[in-house]
């Protein structure tokens, strides 16, 4: 769980606000200068692109 808190923190202070789309565009370096490795940066975009697919 703690992991979890950990990355909606990291996604919280790159992001204005956590939404399918802001996800979609947020760059990658971006991405890493909050300590998200890549393979967590492609877990979390795929998510993002599936669900958004999925509430459209």
């Amino acid at each position: 769980m703690k992991a979890a808190y950990s990355v909606c923190n990291k996604l919280l202070t790159l992001l204005d606000e956590v939404r399918f789309d802001n996800i979609l565009k947020c760059q990658e370096e971006a991405s890493r200068s909050v300590a998200l490795s890549k393979s967590k940066v492609v877990y979390i975009k795929d998510l993002a692109q599936k669900n958004k697919r999925w509430c459209s």
